[in-house]
């Protein structure tokens, strides 16, 4: 008994020390920077002892055109990666092992030369386990004048590539553009885009996916095209639903597996409704 309460003892601490060592990956939405201005990847430490931060530039095209490692004392905001390339869907990954409550990583983008902070957007972790559902992202209306560019885009965090459905809406009950695209993983594009005026426009996104493992965003750009001047996140409409499933799909993912095909059968011989 005694050795029995030393295993579960030493099994439990194991457990705790690998759960508490476990990397955490955030993701930065995706900007748009032109080049000569700074793009930067800042990872802040509001915890009470010093963290080692890895940070990556994407470029939103699965290339990683800057990275960086450093230890971030308490209370410390250090710029840890970034540069003055120009990217369209350029976004920020933070690795390092701590409490993601604490340490914090952002997106900023300065102009050209270097100034006051133009944008700067939060990182957060990735949920894509569990089944692809039927999704549908919508973004907040936002007003954008004739000759600007206002764009949905699409942002594939999961591990795989995944088609996604855009429109852009006026406001009015209009679609003003619509775009369909696969999406690779790992990477940003855009899909709808629009440079019509529009009072109350807003971008949605219809895709079967794990919906935190795809994001979508209205963006905006001045007249002519420029940096980002502003992006917001589209959320879910409703709670999601899983994929029609088919006869023997018994975990709701698309697919029936040799296991399943067994289960069925079996159950059909003795007589039990095969799900």
């Amino acid at each position: 008994m005694s050795t029995h309460r030393h295993v579960l003892v030493a099994l439990t601490f194991a457990l705790t020390m690998a759960s508490a060592t476990r990397a955490v990956i955030t993701f930065t939405p995706p900007i748009r920077s032109s080049q000569g201005d700074n793009f930067g990847c800042v990872a802040q430490n509001l915890g009470a002892s010093a963290v080692t931060v890895t940070a990556e530039m994407d470029n939103g095209l699965g290339s990683v055109k800057d990275s960086g490692t450093l230890s971030i004392a308490p209370g410390e905001a250090l710029r840890v990666a970034g540069n003055q390339t120009a990217v369209f869907g350029g976004f920020c990954r933070f690795t390092f092992d701590g409490d993601p409550a604490a340490v914090r990583g952002v997106v900023t983008l300065e102009d050209a030369g270097g100034s006051d902070t133009r944008l700067v957007y939060p990182a957060r972790p990735v949920n894509d386990t569990g089944p692809a559902l039927d999704t549908l992202l919508v973004t907040p209306p936002i007003r954008s004048s004739q000759g600007n560019n206002l764009g949905c885009v699409v942002q594939n965090l999961s591990s795989t590539a995944v088609q996604v459905i855009s429109e852009i809406n006026n406001g009015l009950g209009t679609i003003k553009d619509s775009q369909t695209l696969t999406v690779p993983a790992g990477q940003v594009r855009q899909l709808a885009f629009t440079q019509s005026a529009v009072f109350g426009g807003y971008c949605t996104f219809h895709f079967q996916a794990h919906p935190d493992a795809v994001r979508g965003f209205a963006t905006r750009e001045d007249a002519g095209g420029s940096n980002t001047r502003l992006l917001i996140e589209a959320t879910q409409t409703a709670t999601p639903v899983t994929a029609p499933s088919c006869c023997g799909d018994c975990d709701g993912n698309g697919f029936v597996t040799i296991d399943e095909l067994i289960g069925s059968v079996n159950r059909a011989l003795t007589s039990c409704p095969v799900p």
